[in-house]
This record gives C-alpha cells, sequence and structure tokens, in this order.
C-alpha cells in the first residue's frame, strides 16, 4: 500500500510539472521554463581551451533572463588607438625643431602611415603621432641602415622617442644601434618597444642621433624602419 501511494504521488508530481509550461525554484510565478530566484552553483563542467562552437552565456540587466551570444559579438570593436607607419625602401631624415631644445638629434619620417594615418601628421618638416586618449601606450620602434663605415664609428649612433606634452619636451627613451660588421658594409640597427603613460593631446617623434655617422639629411639610402603604437590600458 504504502509503495502504492508512493508511485501515485511520484506520478502525480511529473505529470504536474510536465504539464506546466514554466518551473520556479523559489519563486511562486515563475517568468520561464525554468526561473531561478536565487543564486545558481556549478561545481564541475567540461573545460574548453578554444572558443569557436561556443556561445557565452549572458543576463539582462532588466529583466533578469539569461541569453546565449556568439564570442565575436565581444571582439568586433576596432582599437582607434593603434597606428603603425614604416618605410622599407628607405626613412628620411629632417631636422629637429630647434624649440624642441635636443641638438644632436633628428627626426626619424616613416612614409607609409599604414593603420590609422589620421593619427599621424606628416610634412616636409615634421612627423609625429598625437595621442588620441589619456592611457598607457606600447611603442615598437625599430630601425636599420647600411653604411660602409668601419665597426667602431656607428656605436655611438641611437634611435629615441621624445615627447612632447604642451611646451615641454622630453626624450623618454633611446637606445645605441648595435653593429654587425659585414664584408664590404655594416648593418647598424637597434629596436625600442616598451610601454610608456601619455597625456590626450601629447605629441610623440621618433628621432635619431647620428653620432659620428657621416650622413645628410633627406632620404637615407639603405635604411628602413617601422613604428607601432597602441593603447594597452587606461
Amino acid at each position: 500500500m504504502k509503495i502504492f501511494n508512493f508511485l501515485s504521488m511520484t506520478c502525480a508530481f511529473f505529470f504536474s510539472v510536465s504539464g506546466s509550461s514554466q518551473v520556479g525554484i523559489n519563486t511562486s510565478n515563475p517568468q520561464a521554463t525554468l526561473d531561478v530566484n536565487g543564486n545558481v552553483i556549478i561545481r564541475n563542467t567540461p573545460e574548453t581551451v578554444v572558443l569557436p562552437g561556443y556561445k557565452l552565456l549572458v543576463a539582462n540587466q532588466n529583466s533578469f533572463e539569461v541569453g546565449k551570444v556568439d564570442p565575436s559579438l565581444f571582439f568586433t570593436g576596432s582599437n582607434s588607438n593603434i597606428a603603425k607607419a614604416s618605410a622599407s625602401s628607405g626613412v628620411s631624415l629632417l631636422e629637429l625643431d630647434l624649440s624642441l631644445l635636443y641638438p644632436g638629434w633628428n627626426l626619424l619620417k616613416f612614409g607609409n602611415t599604414e593603420i590609422n594615418p589620421a593619427l599621424f601628421t606628416s610634412t616636409t618638416s615634421d612627423f609625429y603621432y598625437t595621442v588620441p586618449n589619456k592611457g598607457k601606450y606600447f611603442i615598437h620602434l625599430n630601425f636599420k641602415i647600411r653604411t660602409l663605415l668601419t665597426l667602431g664609428v656607428a656605436t655611438n649612433s641611437q634611435i629615441g622617442i621624445l615627447k612632447t606634452s604642451g611646451n615641454t619636451t622630453t626624450l623618454i627613451d633611446s637606445k645605441p644601434l648595435s653593429v654587425i660588421g659585414l664584408t664590404l658594409a655594416n648593418d647598424s640597427f637597434e629596436t625600442i618597444h616598451s610601454i610608456y603613460e601619455f597625456e590626450a593631446g601629447d605629441r610623440i617623434r621618433f628621432v635619431f642621433n647620428r653620432g659620428l655617422l657621416n650622413l645628410g639629411l633627406g632620404l637615407l639610402n639603405n635604411s628602413s624602419g617601422t613604428v607601432l603604437l597602441y593603447k594597452m590600458s587606461d
């Protein structure tokens, strides 16, 4: 008799739940097929290391309804602060404005502004990147030149990064060029890549100190270079 009563109660419960289109936990007025009013704990789930084939669960802040979205929706926006310029067939060497108060340094101008060219100002006498938003930025600056000079002379040459904030200009980084002696020439090269903090409106210039290298202004034959900048965080 007890077994019969238990089965009857189980069947009655099963059919009452099955016949209802909505089930509530901690609520007497469910608004969905399953309406949970409280915390949900998932103790163990399979782990995946790739996103393709998966959806993300998100909660509507007004209705609290859970929905699924494609992960790509979170990455559709472009980084409007990223910019890149390069020169594969010659970097131009310009006279640095005397008002910047850095004698001995010359301005590097990269002729091909590949990404977000509007962030670069490029004229016959100047070349710089304007910081669009305050934050921490990563800068990668690479420069290489081939000369016929002796090994020791080129070690006095440097590349650097100038920051102009208002009327104040600061050399925020610099590195001496490394040299590899070839059969008939020397390759002088160096890369700067680091993180810097900028304010909106700062002007970033890329500079070169010739040292004892006998180089004139204008297009530097047998030279190449790249500069890449992008905002990492606020």
